[in-house]
């Protein structure tokens, strides 16, 4: 999962639109319905984390605790990553720009906006 989001992550932040969004965001995170947005996720983490340590999941077979363990995982991530996008953008911008360093100096250039 952390590897789609990330690519996701890149692409948005390859677009020009993408970047314009993330102002946007930034607004967004500033009104009160952000606050709704956060708890309703937070609750969706609550009761995955719940789920997974009722008696009914522990009944299970051990391939249907591993499957769901899984998918639990994968909705995990994607909630951590919505609640707190910010940080994933900025990791994917340092890499995205720390590559474009590392491919202009093996070319013997210098990066633009040095």
């Amino acid at each position: 999962m952390k590897k789609l989001i990330s690519s996701v992550v890149r692409q948005f932040l390859e677009s020009d639109t993408g970047r314009d969004a993330l102002v946007k965001y930034s607004d967004m995170t500033r009104s009160p319905g952000w606050k709704v947005y956060q708890a309703f996720l937070i609750e969706f983490g609550n009761r995955i984390s719940n789920e997974v340590l009722t008696g009914n999941f522990q009944k299970l077979e051990a391939n249907d605790k591993l499957v769901r363990l899984e998918a639990y995982s994968m909705v995990s991530e994607t909630i951590k990553f919505l609640l707190s996008p910010i940080g994933a953008f900025n990791q994917a911008a340092k890499i995205i720009r720390h590559n474009k360093q590392m491919e202009a100096s093996l070319k013997g250039e210098r990066p633009k906006g040095d």
